[in-house]
């Protein structure tokens, strides 16, 4: 089945031609999201992307429109966006390691707060 079909199919709430589309195109965007995530991310965050990708498709099927362009380029597009999305958000979620020697004790801090 070509992408127009499938996307027309998918956009009649085809669940079957969402899992074609799915078939087809795992493995590009599954590469696109791995390549933008890479040392930055996990294995899951690279298939939430790309999860995130096709549920997206399936919700609004309507944003895509042929006259842009192909449905392997939107997909890759997309599929760009929410990798770079995960990666600012991972960035942003980053943790400053501590230090052993700033963290007090209990007592410390009672003993200090007396003092």
């Amino acid at each position: 089945m070509d992408d127009k079909k499938i996307i027309n199919a998918i956009r009649a709430g085809d669940s079957q031609s969402m899992e074609l589309l799915m078939d087809k195109y795992s493995r590009l965007l599954w590469t696109i999201a791995g390549a933008i995530l890479k040392n930055s991310a996990s294995t899951e965050d690279v298939e939430e992307c790309v999860s995130d990708v096709f549920l997206h498709l399936w919700l609004h099927p309507d944003k895509f429109d042929s006259k842009r362009g192909n449905l392997k380029g939107y997909l890759a597009l997309l599929t760009k966006s929410k990798a770079i999305d995960k990666l600012r958000q991972n960035k942003r979620e980053a943790t400053v390691p501590l230090h052993e020697d700033i963290i007090l004790k209990s007592e410390d801090i009672l003993e200090n707060l007396i003092d």
